[in-house]
């Protein structure tokens, strides 16, 4: 069978491939193809013919190191391709986010419900990938793992593609719960939401909002929010850039009045997914906010 000219299968050790992911565009190079591969299942559907914009690159350095590159210039040497790779996807989503200053970034896991997306947010260490990952196991599709742009006229979220960030105890905690992670193979820290079978995400409402926090117990702990206080919350969340303080309210009560909202304290991560999964059986999302933006 003959490779897909548009696959990294295709692609000659050495060659490029080009993206272009929101209007920004990119060129990755790499003798490996292997990261041609992690790469375009993270990427792929932005896949773009246009040449422009920056030129990134992943090398075998000294000593099983990996260089990672942008226009010939040497950004950082890491232990592992993983690794390398994902200083990349970094790099490539700030990317995205400074070259769309008409959308507004928002942090949370947003994944795919059969009755819309649902929004996953909270500080950085609360448990977002982690969660997130439980439930994609339960047959949830994965958008982002972390970075979304908010659309401010119609509050809309585009997932920007990253790869999930799950530490040791995260993999852990999931193989507790069930999910099948691999063991082996050359990249096995750098998952993509293709390799769970989500392909290209399109813009959607969050109809279920979650603002997620650590607890102590082993029994998570749901608090509903009005959309308003969830509107508020999700300013903490969001990247601010150049706009006014109401113009940042508006946008989040725009997002949330579509939604239901909850404050979600996290215990055992069998148990939490199952909690979210339950409040999303137990009723339909809102078609209208209860506050005006």
């Amino acid at each position: 069978m003959t490779a897909d000219p548009g696959s990294p299968d295709a692609l000659p050790p050495g060659d490029a491939q080009q993206f272009s992911v929101f209007g920004y565009p990119f060129t990755f190079e790499s003798p490996s193809r292997i990261a041609h591969q992690r790469i375009h299942s993270l990427y792929g559907a932005f896949a773009a013919r246009d040449d422009g914009g920056a030129v990134f690159s992943v090398r075998p350095g000294r000593e099983s190191a990996w260089v990672l590159a942008r226009d010939g210039r040497e950004l950082a040497v890491r232990d592992s391709l993983g690794a390398a790779l994902a200083g990349l996807e970094c790099e490539v989503c700030w990317g995205v986010i400074a070259h769309r200053p008409d959308l507004i970034m928002t942090h949370g896991a947003l994944l795919l419900t059969s009755r819309g997306g649902l929004l996953i947010s909270g500080p950085s260490g609360a448990g977002k990938s982690t969660l997130a990952m439980a439930l994609v196991a339960r047959g949830f599709k994965a958008g982002t793992d972390d970075a979304n742009l908010l659309t401010a006229e119609n509050g809309w979220l585009c997932p920007v593609p990253r790869c999930f960030h799950l530490d040791r105890q995260s993999r852990a905690l999931l193989r507790e719960a069930g999910m099948r992670l691999p063991e082996d193979g050359a990249v096995p820290e750098f998952l993509t939401p293709a390799d769970y079978g989500a392909t290209a995400v399109p813009a959607m409402p969050a109809r279920w909002i979650f603002l997620l926090s650590r607890g102590d117990s082993p029994q998570p702990a749901v608090v509903p929010l009005s959309q308003a206080e969830a509107a508020v919350a999700m300013l903490q969340q969001t990247n601010w850039g150049d706009r006014s303080a109401s113009e940042m309210l508006a946008a989040t009560i725009r997002m949330a009045g579509q939604a239901k909202c909850y404050r979600l304290t996290s215990g055992r991560l069998a148990e939490t997914a199952d909690s979210v999964i339950e409040l999303i059986r137990a009723g339909t999302p809102p078609a209208t906010s209860d506050c005006a933006p």
